[in-house]
């Protein structure tokens, strides 16, 4: 990653610059010429930025600020680091990285954004460390978007496969043998044994990935197919990233991301907690933990209840129900 040329940082960088010029490609180059007499300093700071990011995320106080930044490096890191995710040039498919990695930290870091730690608390609760740990949420443990956003990111991924150049008897045999290169043997023979596996299939198999990508964000909208519809992506991901995405190229020594699969593995996973979870993504034990709570009067002398409200009469398109 240090060194000049091709080899170096900026190498894998220009191959966005490939193709018809456009004002991406054109930015992406302007980048590369500002930059390339610096590439260790690049490195340094890239590494830094990272670092601290991660380290943010872990500690509390700084955690808003942290999960901000991340979205703001990887919106850069996306357009300018992966092209829009790869989407503009011709074959791009969720099988070799699209729609990018940095766009699923984006929308990690937006999900897992945490609300204020008084949020759902009254002034006259005590402050009990049982209700203040319900009134500490975010996007994720309240469970009302972060299906919608696993959907989305599996539908228009998709209708990526949609694209004419996929649909060809050996459009995805050729797209497997070239990323073969610069590979190590054994992904390198994995790469070229399974392009070989699938001459003059193609288009049976472009049908396949559409469908099974379409399910896996269809499905987990859905309370009786959700269990499915996220174990199904694990698998594709896993699957994805050995073969189309060879492990993130983390073994060409050139590798800057570990690539889409592990990152959609990580996002399903937490879906499985939250799956585990009450209405409003409140736990079962934080449920009946509160439910136990004596009850408090108000001034006036009403009764108030500390049992959390589940959001009745608002629309949530997650809202548990009958499998």
């Amino acid at each position: 990653m240090y060194e000049r040329g091709s080899n170096g940082f900026f190498g894998p960088l220009s191959d966005n610059t490939m193709g018809k010029p456009n004002a991406l490609t054109d930015m992406i180059r302007v980048f590369i010429h500002f930059g390339v007499d610096h590439q260790v300093l690049f490195n340094v700071t890239i590494g830094v930025v990272q670092m601290l990011i991660g380290i943010g995320i872990l500690w509390p106080r700084a955690t808003k600020v942290a999960l901000g930044a991340s979205v703001l490096w990887g919106a850069g890191v996306w357009v300018i680091g992966e092209a829009i995710g790869g989407v503009i040039f011709p074959q791009a498919s969720m099988l070799t990285g699209a729609p990018g990695a940095a766009l699923i930290y984006c929308i990690l870091a937006i999900v897992l954004w945490p609300d204020s730690e008084d949020r759902h608390l009254s002034d006259n609760d005590p402050p009990s460390a049982a209700k203040r740990s319900l009134g500490s949420r975010s996007w994720l443990v309240d469970g009302r978007w972060a299906y919608v956003a696993w959907a989305a990111v599996w539908c228009s991924s998709a209708l990526l496969e949609l694209e004419r150049s996929n649909w060809s008897p050996n459009s995805l045999s050729a797209q497997l043998s070239y990323e073969a290169r610069g590979e190590p043997w054994p992904l390198a023979g994995l790469d070229r044994l399974a392009g070989h596996a699938s001459r003059g299939i193609g288009i049976p198999l472009a049908g396949a990935m559409l469908a099974a990508e379409l399910l896996v964000g269809w499905w987990v909208l859905r309370p009786a197919t959700r269990h499915l519809a996220l174990t199904t992506g694990i698998v594709i991901s896993i699957l994805y990233w050995i073969i189309g995405q060879n492990l993130g190229g983390i073994l060409t020594g050139q590798a800057t991301d570990p690539n889409l699969g592990p990152l959609m593995v990580i996002f399903a996973l937490a879906l499985l907690v939250l799956r585990g979870s009450g209405p409003a993504g409140t736990s079962a034990a934080d449920s009946a933990h509160v439910a136990q709570l004596p009850d408090t009067a108000d001034p006036s002398g009403s009764r108030s209840d500390h049992t959390p409200s589940t959001g009745a009469g608002q629309f949530s398109p997650l809202a548990s129900k009958p499998g």
